[in-house]
């Protein structure tokens, strides 16, 4: 549950903990990045062991809570800003690409958890 076979792997613990901040500081919060609108557009890096302080002392239990309660209030903003997203990313689109398709990626992979 805890162990890992090398720094850069993750154990089931560790992957509670991460979709944790992804709820926290990934899909969301670019999200709110661009529905700003703001003068500087730019995503913060995503420190993809940040949950490894994070949760350190934590039980698995208390981190699945958490996800929960997360991924729900996630969950119900993106749907609230659903039409923002769709509207920006027409006006942005490039190449084809619409700015909704990365949150999307990002809603469809972790919805599946």
């Amino acid at each position: 549950m805890f162990g890992y076979r090398s720094p850069y792997t993750f154990s089931p613990f560790d992957v509670v903990g991460h979709l944790i901040d992804g709820e926290e500081t990934d899909w969301m919060a670019r999200a709110r990045i661009v529905l700003a609108r703001g003068p500087d557009p730019r995503f913060e890096p995503y420190d993809r062991f940040r949950h490894r302080s994070r949760s350190a002392g934590r039980t698995l239990d208390a981190l699945l809570d958490e996800f929960a309660r997360l991924r729900a209030a996630n969950l119900a903003e993106r749907a609230e800003a659903g039409a923002g997203l769709r509207a920006w990313s027409r006006e942005l689109g490039v190449g084809g690409a619409r700015v909704t398709q990365p949150i999307n990626v990002c809603y469809n992979r972790y919805n599946r958890h």
